[in-house]
């Protein structure tokens, strides 16, 4: 398989031993004892949940650099960085997923080991740092055996607050029936899924944008394929997330209630049309922030399903912060999108 790179996906160049440090000892560096406290403690007050905030751990980068041969240029990432960050932008705790693209977990003959140990690493950030990173558990979704044994690793073992699964794992996408048994057991289980766009064709750069146009429509397509499907009926106790406010998703809303309205397999399953077909699915407001494409998506959706994140580090987390913060909003609205919210999804982080 090809794997088509773009500027915020190349991963060589990270500073491997910035990850074998852990955690800890790379706060440790340049920072004070008070500091690092202060880090571990968070912000004083309540402070946003970020749910789309990235991590690279080391079983990524291994696979990375096996595949690809080496660059230099590329800024590292580390868990210091992420703090940091969230320090500066009052951010309490990140909820972390992979860095997209998402292809490490397509490795069927590896993908339980990689699955396996970007859990461990995503688990030690959050026993390092209690409340300041929730964690989406990585599963090798095309391995349905390796999949239901790392659901129930990272579920009972390392007590993970979700699964973060991409929108497609080699053109297959989350409503096929090879996925039929993985969404089973996370609804059997409750879960929250994050959803995050993947990207994993060969594309002529001059015709069209991966960051702009294709991920957004792989979320559109994903998402419409669980409503076509029934899986969303299917498997109604799972609480999902898709980001980027459900990327194309909005602006078909139109041709969809047409399409509803019209369809009686669709009037079957939801006969109160498309809204309420997404009666367990949220969005966080990455990259629809801005007071035109907010007001679209919060009319649509409504502000208990909107959720607060940055796309740390693929987006600067300063983006989403500062234009969320210029929204004209409530007290009461503010808060529910920048915490509440999310804490009826994670309830061990809200604040007694």
């Amino acid at each position: 398989m090809a794997f088509m790179e773009c500027p915020i996906c190349r991963l060589q160049a990270i500073d491997r031993r910035a990850f074998l440090l852990g955690a800890g000892a790379t706060l440790a560096v340049g920072a004070g004892a008070a500091e690092a406290a202060q880090r571990r403690a968070g912000p004083s007050g309540p402070g946003l949940i970020d749910v789309h905030h990235h991590i690279i751990p080391p079983a990524y980068v291994d696979w990375y650099r096996s595949i690809s041969p080496p660059s230099v240029g590329q800024e590292a990432w580390t868990p210091a960085r992420s703090l940091e960050m969230m320090d500066r932008n009052r951010i309490a705790c990140g909820i972390t997923s992979l860095l997209a693209p998402g292809v490490a977990l397509d490795d069927v003959a590896r993908g339980r080991s990689i699955a396996r140990g970007c859990n461990d690493y995503a688990a030690r950030l959050g026993i390092d740092h209690p409340l300041r990173f929730g964690m989406f558990a990585s599963l090798p979704a095309l391995d349905p055996d390796g999949t239901l044994a790392e659901i129930g690793y990272a579920f009972d073992t390392l007590h993970a607050d979700g699964a973060g699964l991409m929108t497609s794992y080699r053109g297959k996408y989350l409503a096929d029936p090879l996925f039929a048994p993985m969404l089973a057991e996370l609804d059997r289980r409750q879960a929250v899924v994050f959803v995050h766009p993947n990207f994993q064709v060969e594309i002529d750069p001059a015709r069209t944008d991966i960051v702009l146009l294709e991920m957004p429509v792989e979320t559109a397509r994903t998402l419409l394929g669980l409503v076509k499907s029934g899986a969303l009926r299917r498997y109604p106790d799972i609480k999902w997330i898709f980001a980027h406010g459900g990327g194309a998703l909005p602006i078909l809303y139109q041709r969809i209630d047409y399409r509803f309205a019209r369809d009686p397999h669709l009037r079957e399953l939801y006969p109160n049309g498309m809204v309420a077909a997404l009666t367990n699915v949220y969005f966080d407001i990455v990259g629809v922030s801005g007071a035109l494409p907010f007001r679209f998506i919060e009319g649509l959706y409504g502000d208990s399903k909107l959720l607060f994140g940055t796309d740390y580090p693929a987006v600067d987390g300063e983006t989403t912060t500062q234009l969320f913060g210029a929204l004209s909003l409530s007290r009461q609205q503010r808060a529910a999108i920048g915490r509440g919210n999310a804490e009826r999804l994670f309830p061990r982080l809200a604040r007694r």
